[in-house]
């Protein structure tokens, strides 16, 4: 499974590395060729980056210089852009300077009674906002604090999964990434899930499932994450997953048993924590459903939309709507369902969904920048973007091919090979966003690090068979 696995990430990245393509030309005035050496441009950036990180600094130094560089980038962000909330951002942040007031009546009204799974973040900013007052800047800082501890995380697992190198280069690629910055502006729930979600992928990667309470912590941040965003089911079942081929794979079977039995407790936790949360927050009276959606076909509905390519449908809204909550409305979103499923070119609307999820420009700079002094420097920002996006994706292909070699499931990151192409399926028939692939970031980082690395030891080799070649940054490294 390991090989397909990692077959399978070096297609995705191939995919989003020609499928980016024409979007990115689209912002270097319809130039392939420019928007070529435009990548070629990040891509002898980050390897320079990745360098410099490796010779100059000691291992303390450089976590340092990455916590006070990935806070000072958010923190400068958030205080020059002035992203005012709007859409769920702004449903969510009133609901919470409401409950900061003592009052949780929204919890049933149709926003929160539809997605309920929401209530979990919004009581989040609700504490937030009861103990600092009602400021976004708050909220805001937050985020960067939480975008920075994930640039942690993320070195972290990549020193542990591959090597201190392309754990540095994984974590200054996520500190830095664009989108990761712009959306720290931005009041969604990402950024607090993404740090929790990577917290517990970390722990299983790493071989925490054999400690004794490993096991525990992986369930616990697992349903932590899912009560702030909801895709904590599809981490347990990624984590069973690779934890069962892992497992298999294990020739003793005393230890194969204690193992199942671990895996078996951390999504019994998962569940249990979520069950829990939820009847307590509706004996309260703060929630008035479970925390999960209340329209399981939605998603789906909408995925199968042609004429938003499985995007978010106004006229999909007001079909729902007009159906009270509960098994009327569920009916008709499947009835719905039944036909596009009869009656659309599935292929084509496939085809076309992976091609905007993983090609396309990332959202995060309208998101961002919407109604704000500086909303003309979007295509700035995208033009960048698209740069290092090519630039990524070009480096995720050189290093899936050369993990091929290696045997995943003993360094730990065929999870994150999991991941990806999970979630890619899942896209194919659930709706899509481009902002989406933020939630993917830490994987998509990690995978292509390895092939930074790869091409980093292509020119130290080079570099041994030409004379002279003094003063290089691809100079030698010094132990990590």
């Amino acid at each position: 499974m390991t090989p397909a696995l990692t077959i399978g990430s070096a297609l995705l990245y191939m995919w989003a590395l020609i499928q980016s393509l024409p979007f990115a030309a689209a912002y270097f005035g319809g130039s392939y060729i420019k928007a070529i050496v435009w990548a070629a441009v990040a891509m002898a950036a980050i390897l320079i980056a990745g360098a410099a990180a490796a010779r100059r600094l000691g291992p303390k130094s450089f976590l340092l210089l990455l916590v006070a560089a990935s806070l000072a980038v958010r923190l400068g962000w958030v205080l020059w852009i002035d992203t005012p909330p709007v859409s769920d951002f702004k449903d969510m942040y009133d609901a919470a300077v409401r409950g900061a007031g003592g009052d949780f009546s929204f919890a049933g009204n149709e926003y929160f009674s539809r997605w309920a799974y929401l209530v979990g973040f919004t009581l989040y900013e609700t504490v937030v906002v009861k103990l600092f007052g009602a400021s976004v800047l708050v909220l805001k800082l937050l985020n960067a604090v939480f975008g920075a501890a994930t640039a942690v995380v993320v070195y972290r697992i990549g020193k542990a999964c591959f090597n201190a190198y392309c754990g540095r280069i994984a974590a200054l690629l996520y500190a830095f990434y664009l989108p990761n910055i712009m959306m720290c502006s931005v009041l969604t729930n990402q950024h607090l899930s993404t740090l929790l979600f990577t917290l517990g992928c970390g722990l299983l990667a790493t071989g925490r499932l054999r400690s004794r309470f490993g096991w525990l912590w992986i369930g616990l941040l697992f349903a932590a994450g899912q009560i702030i965003r909801p895709l904590g089911a599809f981490y347990v079942v990624a984590a069973v997953v690779y934890g069962l081929v892992w497992l298999v794979r294990r020739p003793e079977n005393a230890r194969r048993t204690v193992l199942l039995a671990r895996l078996a407790g951390l999504a019994v936790v998962y569940f249990v924590v979520l069950q829990l949360v939820g009847q307590l927050l509706i004996g309260a009276g703060i929630a008035r459903y479970p925390l999960a959606a209340q329209e399981p076909y939605w998603k789906f509905m909408v995925g199968l939309n042609r004429e938003t390519t499985g995007g978010w449908s106004q006229a999909d809204t007001d079909y729902a709507l007009s159906f009270p909550l509960g098994s009327v409305r569920d009916e008709a979103e499947l009835t719905l369902l039944r036909e596009r499923l009869r009656t659309v070119e599935l292929k084509s609307l496939l085809w076309d969904k992976a091609r905007l999820l993983w090609g396309a420009d990332d959202a995060s700079a309208y998101w961002s920048l919407y109604q704000t002094k500086q909303a003309q420097l979007q295509a700035d920002f995208n033009r960048a973007e698209r740069a290092f996006y090519l630039a990524m994706a070009a480096f995720g292909v050189i290093g899936a091919l050369a993990l091929l070699r290696r045997r995943a499931e003993e360094r730990g990151y065929a999870l994150f090979a999991l991941l990806l192409v999970g979630y890619a399926a899942i896209h194919l028939v659930i709706e899509i966003q481009t902002r989406y692939r933020l939630d993917m970031m830490p994987a998509f980082v990690l995978l292509q690090s390895f092939g930074i690395y790869t091409v980093h030891q292509w020119m130290q080799t080079a570099r041994q068979h030409i004379p002279n070649w003094r003063h290089s940054p691809w100079k030698k490294s010094r132990s990590l």
